[in-house]
């Protein structure tokens, strides 16, 4: 039986491949972070027991009880929940695992239908790719990278005409289900009304290849539909609240790692200015491939990626695409005659994705991989799959040396998540939700772990106990070691310190 000649698997096919198995085999070796995943799975947990979504946080002894606060990721953080009690970690990080290879297949797909050559899709598989490694950790926003390559990938469609009007209304229903996974559902928002806008301006100044009037008119009423669909979600235009507060937070612009300006002299920073280098250059070789919408686009997310770290991957997934474009030939589509044999093509596609499935969980546990990677050993349940310096002996001493019922424990704010996950019965001081705890009581944790006036202040907190990081808050392990007359050493492992205060001041 001859095979139908679009369904064989041609030599060219194997470069993006290629580039999506390499990209996907180091991502897949990044464990679960600890500032952020595990509260997520803590809110999950408080859905399924509640019954519904609540609508205040009573997790911090820092803050007054039930503390409001928008769970503006209330569906991704439900369906952590529901992944971990059908599988645990290894069935969590699977579905990262998969839900970004499908992102970047079709990254590669934009890329292929903006250059028509495999080969330039396997290189914008990889240019984004690698933007993306500092940002593919196991959270909420995993659930949004593919809404947002499939917005591109379908907006693109439409304006070539490959697809119909029906088909582009499923836009609105993706900003749908987005805007209660994660907040980046403003980006998908501003992909819809950037193109609307590009558009109109080129159907205004006449320029070739413009939509007609009725497609255009129907992509302004896909945009009206994307911002309706924000209301839905338990909320309604209150999440814009959530994305206001998250998004202009003094404390996250000043303490959030990943809220700050990429070093453009450092990986991953060096990888935005190059790439727009090579958008620049690309358009400078063919003009006629200069268009007003990608110009919106790179711009817009251009000046994203400048302003934080974590826009960068966003970036690399919209901007690679539009630079591959013009590196194209001069034909629409190129093609190549070296076809190869379409078994051995096969042969060599199921040889490429065996490292692939073998960094995959539970495989991943039978690999000698460094700490980095492995997080605590296999010696402690779903160590494998954790970030290594996650506190989990600490927390699970904790759990079998009950503190008094009024302590009030102290800590490193990546331990907060975890605390919140491990340890409910016991409230944290802060957590990596920056944007729900004041900006003074963060300038006051600031102060604290810098060792400034540390025990005075820890004295007018009322704490009790402190758990803090080696690697992180040396200087505040230094200083409560010294204060053998108000604070004393109870626990000790490799990354983590547990002191207790021996003189009056504790909670009352």
């Amino acid at each position: 039986m001859v095979q139908p000649r679009h369904l064989r698997l041609s030599a060219d096919h194997l470069w993006p491949l290629i580039a999506l198995i390499s990209f996907g085999c180091l991502a897949a070796l990044i464990p679960v972070d600890q500032v952020d995943f595990w509260w997520h799975m803590a809110l999950g947990r408080d859905i399924v027991r509640l019954g519904g979504v609540p609508t205040t946080s009573s997790h911090s002894w820092a803050l007054a009880p039930n503390t409001p606060f928008i769970y503006g990721s209330w569906l991704s953080e439900l369906l952590l929940y529901g992944l971990y009690l059908l599988g645990g970690l290894p069935l969590i990080i699977l579905t990262r695992n998969l839900l970004l290879l499908a992102a970047y297949a079709l990254v590669g797909l934009e890329a292929w239908r903006r250059s028509g050559s495999w080969r330039l899709a396997a290189l914008a598989i990889g240019g984004a790719g690698l933007m993306a490694l500092n940002n593919v950790s196991v959270r909420p926003q995993m659930f949004a990278w593919l809404l947002f390559a499939a917005t591109l990938l379908l907006l693109g469609l439409f304006r070539e005409g490959r697809l119909g009007r029906r088909g582009v209304l499923v836009v609105p229903l993706l900003v749908a289900l987005w805007v209660n996974l994660h907040g980046t559902f403003a980006l998908g928002l501003g992909v819809v009304g950037i193109t609307a806008g590009g558009e109109t301006l080129n159907y205004l100044l006449g320029r070739t290849g413009r939509m007609t009037r009725r497609n255009l008119a129907w992509l302004w009423l896909v945009t009206a539909l994307s911002i309706l669909a924000i209301i839905c979600n338990p909320r309604g235009l209150g999440i814009i609240e959530f994305v206001k507060n998250l998004v202009g937070h003094p404390a996250a612009q000043q303490f959030g790692g990943e809220w700050q300006r990429p070093d453009l002299l450092s990986f991953p920073g060096s990888l935005v200015p190059l790439t727009l280098l090579v958008v620049v250059l690309g358009w400078a070789r063919r003009p006629q491939r200069f268009d007003l919408v990608d110009l919106g686009l790179i711009l817009a997310f251009g000046w994203l990626a400048f302003d934080a770290i974590r826009n960068v991957i966003w970036f690399g997934m919209l901007a690679w695409p539009i630079a591959v474009g013009p590196l194209a030939g001069t034909t629409p589509r190129m093609s190549s005659k070296r076809q190869g044999l379409p078994l051995f093509n096969y042969a060599i596609a199921l040889l490429l994705c065996i490292p692939l499935v073998m960094v995959q969980p539970p495989f991943k546990a039978a690999l000698a991989l460094g700490p980095a990677f492995t997080g605590l050993g296999s010696t402690v349940p779903d160590g494998i799959y954790i970030g290594g310096g996650t506190p989990v002996k600490a927390v699970e001493w904790l759990r079998q040396h009950s503190l008094p019922a009024n302590a009030r424990l102290f800590h490193d704010m990546r331990y907060g998540s975890y605390l919140i996950w491990a340890l409910p019965e016991r409230r944290v001081f802060v957590d990596g939700r920056i944007e729900l705890y004041p900006y003074e009581l963060w300038l006051r944790y600031r102060r604290i772990v810098n060792g400034e006036d540390a025990l005075a202040e820890l004295g007018e907190l009322r704490a009790t106990h402190a758990l803090l990081s080696r690697d992180g808050q040396s200087e505040l392990i230094s200083l409560l070691s010294n204060a053998a007359s108000t604070w004393r050493q109870i626990y000790a492992d490799e990354i983590t310190v547990i002191f207790e205060r021996v003189s009056p001041g504790g909670a009352e």
